[in-house]
């Protein structure tokens, strides 16, 4: 009974965070197109790891193929999504690395780094970005920052959407 209690109370404050959530966070975009809808659900922290879900709805009226970012590593035989970066309000910065940071992008439901990311039209998308090493004392993600590419027929096709003051849902760990 008292796991069931948890899991409705942790449920109803996921819902609750995701529709205050969107009241604060502000966006600004580069070389994006308006009919592409972006949004941030939920940012969720469990111990020291924790993920941000968006949702992508292409309203373009027709597919976008490759839209993460990507760009070879050197020295490396690795891809790398290019200027995705979070930072928190701790002073926490999370790039994409082997070392810690970003550990995981995937794409609707696939891996940004091998699977493709194609937008189709009016269908929602999610992307979820997994990070680690965050401070327990974080409250926020202060920023944000998504390279886009093939989405605009401005600065070469590539752009970037940075959301501001994501509230962070901290999930205790047992």
């Amino acid at each position: 009974l008292i796991d069931m209690k948890k899991t409705i109370f942790s449920a109803l404050m996921l819902f609750l965070l995701s529709f205050a959530a969107n009241a604060q966070i502000k966006t600004s975009r580069q070389y994006i197109p308006i009919d592409l809808d972006i949004k941030v659900k939920r940012c969720v922290v469990s111990g020291n790891q924790g993920y941000i879900d968006l949702v992508f709805t292409n309203h373009t009226g027709k597919p976008i193929s490759n839209v993460i970012a990507m760009r070879k590593e050197p020295c490396a035989d690795v891809l790398a999504i290019d200027e995705t970066i979070v930072y928190d309000d701790e002073g926490g910065v999370y790039k994409p690395t082997y070392q810690g940071g970003i550990s995981w992008i995937s794409f609707g439901d696939g891996d940004a780094f091998n699977d493709g990311t194609t937008l189709p039209v009016d269908v929602p998308v999610k992307m979820r970005i997994e990070f680690q090493g965050i401070s327990e004392f974080a409250t926020e993600i202060s920023m944000l920052n998504i390279a886009l590419r093939n989405i605009s027929s401005y600065h070469y096709g590539i752009g970037s959407v940075t959301f501001r003051n994501i509230p962070i849902y901290v999930v205790e760990t047992e």
